[in-house]
């Protein structure tokens, strides 16, 4: 008699940092305006992740064209400072040297990153850095100098490159000077009521909903996408300062219907469920 089948679960998503790819693919000089540079910013809040094969292919393709590890690292460095992504979220300036370290390594344990990265003593002269690829393909220098750089700029910013608290996006939006644009306002009218829609949006600031489109959509930007990054980051906020709240009362908070609407789009986000996620922010910062 045969055995009875038995199903074999899904292997887990191989994944990559968006804000890691991004720093590979080229980029016209209209990207590097303020309002594309928001766009980007807020892309990456809502889907700051991408399969480790598309990234492994941007970095095949930026190997190819020429592109050095000095010059990826250079890129990285102007992609992070916009990066307001439940990842970066994880690493506020404040962090001390073990800190830090904690939850780099708390983080690749958790997450199905294509390599996980190991670090001991970040942001110093004696750091170690051990990278072990899920997968038979042999490891990328750019790749490499790329999460060497991204250790670097997280273990050593400035406060003012961290963009956090519940209002990050405007706090973005006013460092690139959109204070006066379209999405600065769309993002304050949402950070008040992040379960407000556009028809609300657009009576709140006094223009049509139509209007309201095509504003956001010269800078490059959705409605619903802007909404959605807004009340993710007021869900990452609330998780990291009010650790006794429950998911669902987070969910509701932020504008989110329920729990498993603010897990599905949080996993989206970052590639972890929102408990694991908050389990490292809640590790000590000192």
């Amino acid at each position: 008699m045969d055995a009875p089948f038995s199903e074999q679960p899904p292997r887990p998503r191989l994944m990559a940092a968006r804000v890691l790819h991004d720093s590979l693919v080229p980029r016209a000089t209209a990207a590097c305006r303020p309002a594309a540079r928001f766009a980007q910013a807020v892309g990456r809040v809502v889907n700051g992740v991408v399969s480790h094969e598309t990234y492994a292919g941007a970095a095949r393709a930026a190997n190819a064209s020429g592109v050095t590890p000095r010059q990826a690292r250079q890129n990285l460095a102007d992609t992070a400072a916009c990066d307001a992504s439940p990842l970066a979220a994880l690493f506020p300036p404040e962090l001390t040297t073990r800190a830090f370290e904690q939850r780099w390594n708390a983080l690749n344990k958790a997450a199905t990153f294509g390599v996980v990265t190991m670090v001991a003593s970040p942001g110093t002269e004696t750091v170690s850095i051990r990278r072990t690829p899920r997968t038979s393909e042999r490891d990328d220098r750019l790749r490499a100098a790329l999460s060497e750089g991204c250790i670097e700029w997280l273990a050593t910013r400035a406060a003012e490159d961290a963009h956090l608290g519940e209002r990050a996006l405007l706090a973005l939006s006013l460092r690139l000077g959109l204070d006066r644009s379209a999405v600065h306002e769309a993002a304050a009218c949402l950070y008040a009521e992040p379960a407000a829609d556009l028809e609300q949006c657009a009576t709140e600031l006094a223009v049509s909903p139509r209007t309201l489109q095509r504003q956001l959509a010269n800078d490059g930007l959705a409605f619903g996408v802007l909404r959605q990054a807004v009340r993710l980051t007021i869900a990452g906020q609330r998780m990291r300062g009010r650790r006794a709240e429950s998911i669902t009362a987070t969910a509701h908070a932020a504008g989110f219907y329920d729990s498993a609407h603010l897990t599905h789009a949080w996993q989206q986000a970052c590639g972890l469920a929102p408990s694991a996620w908050r389990a490292i922010a809640a590790s000590p910062a000192s």
